[in-house]
């Protein structure tokens, strides 16, 4: 994870925080370790996290949330990056299935 700052100073606390709530999203959602970028950012007291990532299978997520406290704002953000995490992982798993031997017709026998 690399962590970001705009227009505000490092905080060890928000970056923990933050570290620490991803990683449990991480840890329960993703297959394999997943790189992200996060970027926290103040824009007059109105504060936003913006997260973003490239899945191994190319697909990319794209998540953003602002809210007047950043550890709401982590646990809002956290919360939704663990549902994209979650839909990504049923896609993948209804596609590779999808072709699988096991959803196929099984063929009539002529009888004569």
């Amino acid at each position: 994870m690399e962590f970001a700052f705009k227009h505000m100073d490092r905080s060890e606390a928000v970056e923990s925080a933050a570290q620490e709530a991803f990683t449990a999203v991480l840890d329960r959602y993703a297959e394999s370790p997943i790189n992200f970028k996060v970027l926290f950012s103040v824009n007059r007291k109105f504060n936003s996290i913006h997260i973003s990532t490239h899945l191994r299978d190319g697909h990319q997520i794209e998540l953003e949330q602002g809210e007047d406290n950043m550890y709401k704002a982590i646990e809002l953000i956290s919360d939704r990056l663990g549902r994209e995490l979650s839909k990504q992982k049923s896609r993948h798993k209804a596609a590779r299935h999808k072709d699988s031997i096991r959803n196929m017709p099984l063929e009539e026998t002529a009888e004569e």
